[in-house]
């Protein structure tokens, strides 16, 4: 609890102050909740009831976020527990990336959802803005 707290927080500074802050590394994982600041997503796995909140926090660089995942994300996905960017790429797909800023994930726009992922092997899971 006292890490989602932190979280929260530190999500909330960043907002009103516009300043960046080092990610989480993958043992300091938190909860995060919709409320939370930034643009927030339900990302869900196709075929099952499973889902979880991601939050597109503050722009760093030129379509490059940084990006908070919830730890439910990682209970279906664990590859997600690395990521720590979004990345808004010039087609109009999003690539999620880890510290190396490889892409880990990547979504294309999508009929029904806002996002769905795409490339042979991944994952299928879709994005959808919270409130949508």
């Amino acid at each position: 609890m006292k890490g989602m707290l932190i979280a929260a927080g530190t999500l909330a500074v960043l907002a009103t102050a516009g300043i960046s802050h080092r990610p989480p590394a993958p043992s300091e994982a938190v909860a995060i909740a919709p409320a939370d600041s930034g643009r927030s997503y339900r990302l869900t796995s196709t075929g099952s009831d499973a889902s979880c909140i991601v939050v597109k926090g503050a722009q760093l660089k030129d379509g490059v976020s940084e990006v908070a995942v919830d730890v439910r994300c990682s209970e279906f996905l664990p590859e997600l527990s690395s990521v720590r960017y979004w990345r808004d790429n010039s087609d109009g797909s999003v690539a999620f990336a880890g510290l190396g800023r490889a892409a880990i994930l990547e979504f294309a726009l999508s009929d029904g959802f806002d996002y769905e992922s795409f490339r042979p092997g991944a994952p299928l899971v879709s994005l959808v803005a919270a409130g949508d």
